[in-house]
This record gives structure tokens, C-alpha cells and sequence, in this order.
């Protein structure tokens, strides 16, 4: 007489392999998620044309002021430059996927006053340490970890 039903060594591999999907889909979900938290990859390319201004740091939003902040990558020499609230500024950068390497960070010299001068050097401090970066056609996002630090627009 022959049973319906499968040998117990048969369920056993069954579950086994059940619990291997479970867990791979578990790792999936996990890793998904904390991807979405850490930032994703540049999916945007950096362009030498886009002109990207600041309009958040760590997450509060700056006033106005009458010279605006800028970033501009220039991808060809993997180099970046832009106006900070006093100086102009550039630095090196390297690039891989969502991981950003900033050296070399140069501002100009002009003195500005003491309130700007200070904001200025927050600013500089915060952009030397980013270590990653999330592009969209209109944002770009610098920050380290899982924290934004700068967040810029394309203008």
C-alpha cells in the first residue's frame, strides 16, 4: 500500500530549504533597507554644468543671504569648486558608487565679517567631513553614515 503522504526525511529537506529562503529573503529585506537609510548611490551623473546651491545643513534650512552657497563637480578632473559665504573654495574629490572622498579643501583668502567668516568655516568643516552622496535629477545630498550633513539644489 502506498501513502499519499512524503517520508519525514522528505519534509525535513523541505523545511531546510524553506528556512534558507526565509532567511536570504530576510538578508534582502535587511540590506534594502538600510540602503535606503544610508543614501543610494549616485544614480544621476555629476556634470560640470550643474551649478548645486545649499539649502539645508544637518537638516535645518539656511536663510537667504546675498551670496549664495554652490557646489560645482567637475567630473573630468575629479575636482570641485564653489562660493562659500566669504571665499571661493575647491578641493579634490574621488568618487566610487555613493562614497565620497574630499581632500585638498582650499578656500580662497578675502576677510569677510566675523559672523560670515564663522558660518563659512562651519560650512568647510562639515563639507571635509562627507563621506557619501546621493544625486537626483534636482538634489544632491552630502553626509556621512547614515546622517545628511549638506543638502544642496540644482540651480
Amino acid at each position: 500500500m502506498q501513502s499519499n503522504f512524503l517520508s519525514t526525511n522528505a519534509v525535513k529537506n523541505i523545511l531546510k530549504t524553506l528556512q534558507i529562503v526565509l532567511f536570504v529573503l530576510m538578508q534582502i529585506s535587511c540590506t534594502s533597507t538600510a540602503t535606503q537609510s544610508l543614501g543610494r548611490q549616485a544614480t544621476q551623473p555629476l556634470d560640470k554644468s550643474q551649478v548645486w546651491q545649499l539649502v539645508q545643513v544637518q537638516g535645518r534650512d539656511i536663510k537667504s543671504s546675498p551670496t549664495p552657497v554652490t557646489l560645482i563637480f567637475n567630473p573630468e578632473t575629479s575636482t570641485l569648486h564653489g562660493q562659500a559665504q566669504c571665499n571661493t573654495y575647491t578641493a579634490d574629490y574621488s568618487l566610487h558608487d555613493s562614497r565620497l572622498i574630499i581632500s585638498n579643501l582650499q578656500p580662497s583668502n578675502t576677510q569677510c565679517p566675523e559672523a560670515d567668516m564663522n558660518a563659512e568655516n562651519r560650512y568647510l568643516a562639515t563639507l571635509r567631513k562627507c563621506t557619501n552622496i546621493t544625486v537626483t535629477a534636482t538634489t544632491l545630498s552630502l553626509g556621512n553614515k547614515n546622517k545628511s550633513l549638506l543638502e544642496f539644489e540644482l540651480q
